[in-house]
């Protein structure tokens, strides 16, 4: 919303492309689930273009981490957004191919935000 020194209203500020990154440490796990879907949904809610899941510093991820990663994955299909993955670690690469949920998600190796 764009605001005049009188405070009268005068637009509003649409944006395009939003691209927001959030980057989690430690495990995905039955104990940190429930943090962790507060965080992103906080971030989602905000109706970025793509949220961008940067996990270089996720150590492990459980089947209740697994099942928050698809339902964020599903929420943000819903507000016509994407969830990309990034920085994944080995085990996890292997663990989201054994469930064959690697199809679901465009994993990156890197972050690279053009015009950033």
């Amino acid at each position: 919303m764009l605001i005049d020194q009188k405070n009268t209203i005068i637009g509003t500020f649409i944006s395009r492309n939003i691209i927001k990154v959030f980057k989690p440490s430690g495990r995905i796990d039955s104990e940190s689930c429930y943090k962790l879907r507060c965080q992103m949904m906080e971030i989602v809610q905000t109706n970025p273009d793509i949220l961008i899941l940067n996990m270089e510093n996720i150590s492990f991820v459980d089947s209740y981490g697994l099942g928050l990663l698809v339902a964020i994955l599903r929420i943000m299909d819903s507000y016509g957004g994407k969830l990309e993955l990034a920085k994944i670690n080995p085990e996890i690469a292997m663990l989201l191919e054994i469930t064959k949920t690697d199809i679901l998600f465009e994993i990156h190796d890197r972050i690279q935000i053009e015009g950033v």
